[in-house]
């Protein structure tokens, strides 16, 4: 028991590692990609996204990921790095699409294809898997590479914040 407690203090007392440039970079692509895809295939006005399975529309921000508004899915997987920051590879769902009914995109993989593929089409997910596949889906990005990433998508969600703007008299 004496030593569970010594362990205890000890995790308490231990600081958090800085994180490496290429973490940090890591994180800020991840962002930009969870965002992205909601604009582009879930926009439907400022905050509000329309999930890409049911067709429900959510409003975004406070709670989302918490059981209510949208969630960026991965299609073929984030674990893949050939296409972990491709936008083909998103797909925008509400939280119970994503992870909490019986057949959301985690739980019931092949009901979530099926939809997927029926909207974007067979050619679309063709092509996405033959990309994924490249290298058994383990490229090592450069940090150059990443950062260049980065910037290209910042351009994209100015672009599209921009044209999604509520016109105003």
């Amino acid at each position: 028991m004496m030593g569970f407690i010594i362990m205890a203090m000890h995790k308490k007392n231990k600081k958090k590692k800085e994180k490496t440039p290429r973490q940090k970079l890591r994180i800020v692509l991840d962002n930009l990609w969870r965002d992205l895809i909601k604009e582009i295939y879930g926009f439907v006005s400022p905050g509000y996204y329309r999930c890409e399975k049911c067709g429900k529309i959510f409003r975004s921000g406070k709670g989302s990921g918490k059981g209510k508004g949208i969630n960026s899915h991965h299609v073929v997987g984030k674990s893949n790095w050939n296409v972990r920051w491709d936008l083909r590879d998103g797909s925008p769902l509400c939280s119970g699409d994503h992870t909490l009914n019986k057949d959301s995109a985690h739980q019931d993989r092949s009901a979530f294809l099926k939809k997927i593929i029926e909207k974007r089409g067979q050619e679309w997910y063709d092509k996405l898997y033959k990309r994924a596949g490249r290298e058994g889906g383990s490229k090592k990005w450069t940090l150059k590479q990443m950062e260049r990433r980065k910037e290209q998508f910042k351009k994209i969600l100015k672009k599209l914040q921009t044209k999604h703007l509520p016109i105003t008299s």
